[in-house]
């Protein structure tokens, strides 16, 4: 159970992390490879999926 729930917190501060770059990069403040901000993204985006999956028991 502590697993299950530090991942899931893993995913939220990847999220926090992508809303950051995003964030910084709009303002100018972080120039970010596109690349790298799209993998980042995926990778977020993945993560975050599986944190929901297994709150609503998807997964």
């Amino acid at each position: 159970y502590m697993m299950h729930c530090l991942t899931a917190l893993e995913g939220v501060l990847l999220l926090l992390m992508g809303l950051h770059l995003s964030l910084d990069r709009r303002t100018g403040g972080l120039q970010v490879n596109d690349a790298l901000s799209n993998g980042l993204g995926r990778r977020v985006a993945s993560v975050n999926g599986a944190t929901l999956d297994r709150r609503t028991g998807g997964l």
